[in-house]
Order: structure tokens, then C-alpha cells, then sequence
């Protein structure tokens, strides 16, 4: 089961990655924020049933609206959740492409700025599925800089809620080190998710 609980509450941090899009020259959190978002959008592409050789150019098209609006915008925790407004626009674009192909669909029109009400699962399991999604994301990446042993107790301490006495014995360590480490990476798993699921308002 995906450990979506680890999260915990997620402070807005000056080096969260949608702040730093605000820099249009920025080409490494450009390519960061694409390399987190493209398989998340590809994803739901494919479960909404588009044609594989249909997915690129629509998952093209919510980047192009992404790197038109997000160095315009202004973060605000108390406006809205930057999945929310991807959802948005996601749904826009995929609704533009049906209109164009000729699939019909029903739903309510929608309004600037406002999550569409919508019956299809994909977009009611929407939220569930970014979460899982930036979880998974900051797991690889806290892993991949993690010293190996201290991602064992992380991974066996946290994710798998092993005793630490048990974790302890089983990596040779004294069982305060178990608690650091974990600590520790749990941590940086959680800054990590905060920089992708920052929230955001209209300036």
C-alpha cells in the first residue's frame, strides 16, 4: 500500500519548485517539473482512453499552458491547491481534443478559475492519484541520495512500521540510530512532496 500518510502537513518553502518556475530562464526546474508531471499526465491520458499516438500532443498542450501561466502566478496556501488548477486545466484540454475528434461528452460548462463538477472516475480520484503520484516521486528521489543503510531504516522503520528494535538488530545498529535515520529521511520525503504539491492563487 502507498504510505500517502507520511505526508504529514506540508509547509510552503521559498525553494518549492513551482515558486522557482517563476524564473522563465529556470531550465533546470523547467525539466524537473516535466520529468515529475509527464508520466502523471500520461497516465491519466491513458486511463480517460485516448489513443496512444493522441496522448503526447495532449499532455503537450497542458505544458504549453503551464509554462504560459505558472511564472505569472502568486502562491497562496489559503486559495487553492496547485492540483486542483492542473486538474483544471488537464480536463480543458482533454475536453478541447473530444470536441475536435467528435467524442461526445456531458458536462457542466466551465468557469474561469472553478473545478468542473464531473461524474467520470478519473477526475473524482483525481486528488488520490497526484498524491500517490508526488509520494512515489520524492520516495525515488529521497532514495536515490540516500546512503543505503539509511534508507533501510527509513524504508523498513516508516514504510513497513517494523519495530525499531527489530530494524535495530536486523541492520546491526543501536536502535537511536534507527530512529535518526528514519527521521531524518522521512524529512526530506516530506519536503520534497511539498515542493511539488505547493499551493497557488491568481496574483
Amino acid at each position: 500500500m502507498m504510505p500517502v500518510d507520511i505526508l504529514g502537513f506540508m509547509e510552503p518553502t521559498h525553494s518549492s519548485l513551482l515558486v522557482r518556475l517563476r524564473d522563465t530562464t529556470d531550465n533546470e526546474s523547467w525539466r524537473e517539473f516535466y520529468a515529475v508531471y509527464e508520466p502523471f499526465l500520461t497516465a491519466v491520458a491513458r486511463r480517460l482512453g485516448l489513443a496512444e499516438q493522441q496522448i503526447p500532443d495532449v499532455v503537450a498542450a497542458v505544458f504549453a499552458i503551464c509554462v504560459r501561466t505558472l511564472p505569472d502566478f502568486e502562491y497562496d496556501r489559503g486559495k487553492g491547491a496547485f492540483r486542483g488548477w492542473l486538474k483544471t486545466v488537464t480536463q480543458r484540454v482533454v475536453y478541447d481534443h473530444w470536441r475536435k475528434t467528435g467524442r461526445q461528452i456531458d458536462r457542466e460548462p466551465l468557469s474561469n478559475g472553478v473545478e468542473p463538477a464531473t461524474g467520470d472516475d478519473v477526475w473524482q480520484q483525481w486528488d488520490a492519484a497526484h498524491r500517490e503520484h508526488v509520494v512515489r516521486t520524492a520516495l525515488a528521489a529521497v532514495q536515490a541520495e540516500s546512503r543505503p543503510r539509511t534508507w533501510d531504516c527509513f524504508e523498513m522503520h516508516i514504510l513497513e512500521r517494523i519495530p525499531a528494535v527489530e530494524v535495530a538488530d536486523r541492520l546491526d545498529l543501536k536502535v537511536n540510530a534507527v530512529f535518526t535515520n528514519a527521521s531524518r529521511v522521512l524529512s526530506r520525503v516530506r519536503a520534497k512532496c511539498a515542493e511539488f504539491d505547493e499551493e497557488l492563487s491568481r496574483a
